[in-house]
């Protein structure tokens, strides 16, 4: 990638023109401590750095006045509709986050739309004030804090830069982020923003995967997207936690797929409400509704009445008629040893009445090989289940949310319904495999 343009956003006094002196290797951008806002006027500045040419643009602090905010208002729109490659870097200072802070930072989300969102990513400024502490640990210190909430809504993309040493290094490393951004296919970077609905060929399919841990949900998903997008590993603890509970696309038989991958619904070492915020945040980065809530089981799992429950949970969760939109995928299907899938069903009673319920629609993985024909037989399988709906999408109000105000007050409630529900769901199994009575929510 040759040419690349990096507007800074942020409040005032977070390091924004220090960071793009820091990028550019010299002092462009006046930056001084004050106790006024320094820079008043979106200014831009062009070097070759490391071999390419980049552009950086400074922005004066995003809650200044009315007038600058709809000029770095009018400034993002034409960077979106441009076909110049760019990233917005949202910069904050490691400190505690204030309510300005949270306020100036809602408002860029804002600005930016979900276009803007999958080509930002976050720079934290004052990285020497960690001392030597990872910033996943610094954030992770309050889990039920602001921050916390805005690490995940920017999918945990982050930088930190010490602007007084001015290390080219840390340099480079950025670059590289942004070079992995905008490499990957849900960013559409290097592309101008959609004006009207995609190709047929080109058409959208939007999946979320559900689980309990060990499932094989990751697995799944780097099978469907044909190339190692999330982590998997042999293992009967979680592997997609928090950290890596994300969205991922690619291009896959001419089609822009997008799958989420969630943690399992059996992982000890997150809180429930944890798991929800998790579950919920990685749902709501998709731009539009599902096509598909995929359950996936692993052949051979003694019990079942987890991912039957999971039926019940999905319309409590997404205000939707949930039989109308999900599937059951089997992983693992090498396992299987010659035995017809359909045999294990019907000797399971509580897989065969969730796959009833979820009207015959269910199909074998083998994640070992990743055959391009089980892909195929997938997407015509959800094609199908999309047609019988009479819907493009899961079309419901939770996808229509587009602020983080919005979104926070959602959840808020939500959890507040759903919590004794969800807190049983998700309470760990027996060796058998199955929930005792106890556990088991009230029908």
């Amino acid at each position: 990638m040759s040419g690349l343009s990096v507007v800074l956003l942020g409040n005032s006094a977070v390091g924004k023109s220090s960071s793009g002196n820091t990028i550019l290797g010299r002092s462009v951008f006046e930056s001084r401590s004050s106790l006024r806002p320094v820079t008043t006027k979106i200014c831009e500045s062009t070097e070759t750095v490391h071999g390419r040419q980049l552009s950086v643009v400074d922005t004066p602090g995003i809650l200044i006045n009315p007038d600058v905010l709809q000029k770095i208002q009018l400034q993002c729109k034409d960077i979106l509709h441009s076909r110049r490659p760019t990233v917005f870097l949202v910069v904050l200072k490691v400190d505690r986050v204030s309510s300005d802070q949270v306020k100036g930072l809602e408002k860029i989300m804002e600005v930016l739309g979900d276009e803007g969102m999958k080509r930002s990513l976050l720079l934290f400024t004052n990285g020497a004030a960690l001392e030597g502490q990872a910033l996943e640990d610094f954030i992770s210190e309050d889990d039920e804090g602001p921050l916390h909430e805005i690490y995940e809504m920017f999918g945990q993309r982050h930088h930190v830069f010490d602007n007084v040493a001015w290390g080219q290094e840390q340099v480079q490393q950025l670059l590289q982020k942004i070079d992995q951004l905008l490499s990957e296919p849900a960013s559409s970077a290097c592309e101008p923003l959609a004006l009207g609905p995609p190709p047929p060929e080109l058409k959208e399919m939007r999946l979320v995967l559900l689980g309990l841990a060990g499932a094989g949900k990751s697995s799944s998903g780097n099978s469907i997207l044909g190339s190692d997008k999330f982590k998997a590993r042999c293992g009967f603890n979680a592997v997609s936690t928090e950290a890596k509970c994300n969205v991922q696309g690619a291009n896959v038989l001419g089609r822009e797929v997008y799958v989420v991958d969630t943690p399992g619904f059996s992982d000890v070492g997150m809180k429930p409400k944890k798991l929800f915020k998790c579950i919920m945040r990685s749902v709501l980065q998709l731009t539009a509704g599902p096509q598909a809530f995929i359950i996936v089981v692993r052949v051979g799992r003694v019990g079942m009445r987890k991912e039957a429950k999971l039926l019940e949970l999905i319309p409590r969760l997404f205000d939707l008629v949930a039989s109308k939109f999900t599937m059951v995928l089997f992983t693992h299907g090498d396992d299987l040893g010659g035995e017809k899938i359909e045999t294990l069903i019907e000797e399971n009673s509580t897989m065969s009445t969730l796959v009833e319920k979820c009207d015959q629609r269910y199909m074998v993985f083998n994640n070992k090989s990743r055959a391009i024909l089980q892909i195929e037989q997938l997407f015509k399988m959800i094609d199908a289940m999309v047609q019988a709906s009479g819907q493009d999408y899961c079309d419901s109000r939770i996808f229509k949310l587009t602020t983080a105000e919005e979104i926070r007050a959602f959840l808020k409630k939500k959890w507040k319904e759903i919590r004794h529900f969800f807190t049983r769901i998700t309470r760990p199994e027996n060796r058998e495999g199955e929930m005792s009575e106890e556990q088991m929510p009230l029908m």
